[in-house]
């Protein structure tokens, strides 16, 4: 990041001054010694000796000069270099301070983003869990509304052929009860025609009356057979009444039923 990359720029200019530094005294000692050096030269030409012993003398006075002089040029440029240097590390140092504050600002910035990321795919994952919880829901749902929609055909077509006997019975009763209505006229008009004759029968004479007697009796006989005959479909009516009356329950409790697992579907949608 810019922090680590401005550190080692930071680090390599303190070298290079550190070296440059070093380089400067290093100069610096030999021009002491140089001008320690012209010094004692021009010492030795102030007295007398012979000519051979002159001469090189001061040729060695003249190149320390010329030595020394170097040196304090190079000295100058290493110390304007060394001013330049400085210069620079400043820059850099206020340039490091900047970079260290954006780049604070950016880490804040990048832990908000991060917090605000974190809280976007917490959001994210609940909102799934919650449509998976959803799916889930959805498919029981459907399930069950198929079960519901299954049975609720079955008790349909239970109702529709339960309705439909319930119409066969009640056909049926209506039957029955015609041919009881007109089974009890036959017995009313055989009992009219029985009590005229009885009543005519005490208007003959005694052999035709025990003629009529015995006429009676057979009448009587037929009448008690037509009257068991009588009992019989009363008592075959009472049991296809019980018959209606139980299928009228079933249907009773098939509409209820029917009832229930409509509004059972409704809610479930």
């Amino acid at each position: 990041n810019w922090s680590e990359i401005d550190g080692l720029l930071k680090e390599e200019l303190r070298q290079k001054i550190n070296f440059q530094e070093v380089g400067i005294q290093k100069l610096q000692t030999e021009y002491v010694t140089c001008k320690l050096g012209q010094d004692c030269s021009e010492d030795d030409g102030g007295q007398e000796l012979n000519g051979l012993e002159t001469e090189p003398v001061k040729l060695s006075g003249n190149h320390a000069g010329t030595k020394c002089e170097q040196l304090e040029l190079i000295s100058k440029q290493f110390e304007k270099e060394k001013q330049i240097l400085n210069r620079n590390l400043e820059e850099l140092h206020i340039k490091l301070e900047k970079s260290e504050e954006e780049s604070a600002i950016l880490k804040n910035n990048i832990a908000q983003r991060t917090n605000q990321f974190q809280t976007i795919q917490e959001e994210l994952l609940e909102k799934a869990a919650k449509a998976c919880r959803l799916e889930r829901e959805v498919a029981r749902k459907s399930s069950q509304f198929s079960i519901l929609e299954k049975q609720l055909e079955e008790k349909t077509f239970a109702y529709v052929t339960a309705l439909a006997r319930n119409t066969e019975l009640e056909q049926e009763l209506m039957a029955m009860n015609s041919q009881l209505q007109s089974m009890e006229r036959n017995i009313i008009e055989e009992q009219d025609h029985f009590s005229t004759i009885l009543e005519e029968t005490k208007l003959i004479n005694h052999e035709q009356q025990k003629e009529m007697e015995n006429q009676i009796d057979l009448l009587q006989s037929q009448l008690e057979t037509k009257n068991q005959q009588f009992l019989e479909q009363e008592k075959t009516m009472s049991i296809f009444q019980q018959e209606v009356l139980y299928k009228q329950h079933q249907l009773e409790s098939l509409d209820r039923l029917l009832i229930e697992s409509k509004e059972v579907a409704f809610l479930n949608n």
